[in-house]
């Protein structure tokens, strides 16, 4: 499309302009964006040490990357209350009385399907496996920066996709898996966190002239096509009837995808007024 012009900023509406038809589109803030750690699938639990954050985990954090498991009965016991109990040496191995079964066992820590977190903030915040800095905060870091903030854990469904991917638990393999999930996770939880979250509109109208002839000939009123005699402001239209419309939202971060789905959906409402001869492939492709 030879007037199209890839949105590149909110609160800006973009217009085309064809001989009976004007197209306009641009991109707002979606302030209904759900929180992904609240609200989706397959996506993990962040938890951050944070009072000011709303995922803010008021417990040890130790429970949440590993547990001490029972011998006799398999209990989960969490750190924080195997400290709160009484604990002796004996053959340079801690005991422990399990609360679930009564016995006496010796402790075996177990990692947790939990990855530790970073997190930065300076003006804008960023989530982050920890120990893997952001590009471009590496001097502020120490300032604005904590490497231990808080840690993504892997709700059920991602513990049995692990397991039915035969990761065994514990395995240095089903941790890296871990980390790649929670990698991804922080990249769009830090898109909700800073409120980056989009929605696309494009609406089409029949063009609305500013001043009309007469013509004598023909006995009817007649205008202008020149862009100069056409109302080019989106509110101008507002008691019109669309052509086309169409809108989406949730798209967290600003991308390559977003800009197509734009681009694709004004291709098609050119349609609407033959301006585009291109193949319905094309559109697709």
């Amino acid at each position: 499309m030879e007037d199209y012009e890839s949105p590149q900023e909110t609160g800006k509406t973009y217009s085309i302009l064809t001989d009976d038809l004007i197209v306009f589109y641009g991109v707002e803030y979606d302030d209904c964006g759900e929180n992904p750690s609240e609200d989706w699938d397959g996506f993990g639990k962040f938890h951050s040490f944070g009072r000011d954050h709303i995922n803010y985990y008021r417990g040890d954090p130790a429970d949440l990357l590993f547990f001490y498991k029972c011998r006799h009965c398999d209990y989960e016991n969490p750190p924080s209350d195997v400290e709160d109990r009484y604990v002796f040496e004996k053959f340079g191995h801690k005991v422990y009385q399990c609360p679930y079964c009564g016995l006496w066992t010796v402790l075996v820590r177990v990692g947790r399907d939990a990855v530790p977190l970073g997190y930065f903030e300076h003006g804008m915040c960023d989530w982050h496996v920890s120990g893997e800095v952001p590009y471009g905060t590496e001097g502020d870091y120490r300032w604005d920066g904590v490497s231990f903030a808080g840690v993504w854990e892997a709700t059920e469904d991602i513990i049995k996709e692990a397991d039915d991917a035969g990761l065994e638990r514990g395995s240095a393999e089903r941790y890296a898996w871990m980390e790649e999930r929670a990698r991804q996770s922080c990249e769009t939880y830090t898109y909700w966190c800073n409120g980056e979250i989009y929605y696309y509109f494009v609406r089409a109208y029949k063009p609305r002239p500013i001043n009309f002839d007469f013509n004598a000939e023909t006995g009817e009123m007649e205008y202008d096509h020149d862009e100069d005699n056409i109302y080019d402001e989106l509110h101008d239209y507002r008691y019109e009837d669309e052509v086309y419309v169409d809108a989406c939202g949730c798209y967290y971060g600003w991308d390559k995808y977003l800009e197509q789905e734009i681009e694709s959906s004004v291709r098609y409402a050119l349609k609407k007024s033959g301006a585009n001869n291109e193949t319905e492939e094309g559109q697709n492709a």
